[in-house]
């Protein structure tokens, strides 16, 4: 089993090259993929499948709340002058 840790729960991975991994718009043969638990149960992942870890507490501006896993927000106090 390959295992390939990803930074975001939502990222796209390169069809032609399963190995690669982006965050943001690409042009080519990307797939979206979105963060899961693999459940107990499934099939056990075989040697030549890639399994993609998300560590979450490796980004801070990733939170995660009653709605699941999103982006932290800043906000900006625009005052008008």
């Amino acid at each position: 089993m390959n295992k390939i840790e990803v930074t975001q729960p939502t990222f796209l991975i390169n069809l032609d090259n399963p190995t690669e991994v982006s965050y943001g718009p690409m042009v080519g043969n990307w797939k979206p993929i979105i963060v899961q638990t693999y459940q107990h149960g499934f099939p056990e992942i075989k040697d030549d499948e890639i399994l993609y870890v998300f560590n979450e507490d490796k980004t801070s501006n990733i939170i995660k709340d009653d709605r699941g896993y999103i982006l932290k927000q800043t906000m900006y106090d625009f005052k008008k002058h």
